[in-house]
């Protein structure tokens, strides 16, 4: 299911999932943002050599970040370079928690926010979603 970012912000607010500027963010402008102690986006970007676009998460807490891609790739060069620039520590799942030809990141980068929500290790909180997710 595709899901566009109006229907994500309204999402997010229906659920009280705090989104930094009450907005799905695209990656090229992550660097204007100004770090906050508390941070949670979802980054939207257009993927290269085709006409889709892509949708991940990334949260901050302190100076500790998790990025959550529901395809497992390695963090954004433009994800690195904040965190570098922050000094924050940044951690990434690897595991696909979904179909490569499906349409629903939207929703994984929803959920897992809505997962996170405000308190508690962000690590451990990251790793317990991804556990939901089978191996196979």
């Amino acid at each position: 299911m595709t899901i566009s970012n109006f229907k994500l912000v309204e999402l997010a607010s229906k659920y009280h999932v705090a989104l930094l500027l009450h907005n799905i963010i695209n990656v090229e402008d992550l660097q204007t943002n100004k770090l906050k102690v508390f941070m949670n986006l979802i980054l939207h970007f257009t993927i290269p050599d085709s006409s889709g676009a892509h949708f991940v998460a990334f949260v901050v807490r302190d100076k500790n970040a998790f990025y959550m891609d529901s395809f497992g790739t390695y963090p954004l060069h433009e994800v690195v370079q904040y965190c570098s620039k922050h000094n924050i520590r940044l951690a990434y799942n690897a595991r696909v928690i979904q179909d490569l030809s499906s349409t629903s990141c939207g929703i994984y980068c929803f959920e897992f926010l809505k997962y996170i929500g405000n308190s508690g290790n962000l690590f451990k909180k990251a790793s317990e979603f991804l556990d939901v997710f089978s191996m196979d």
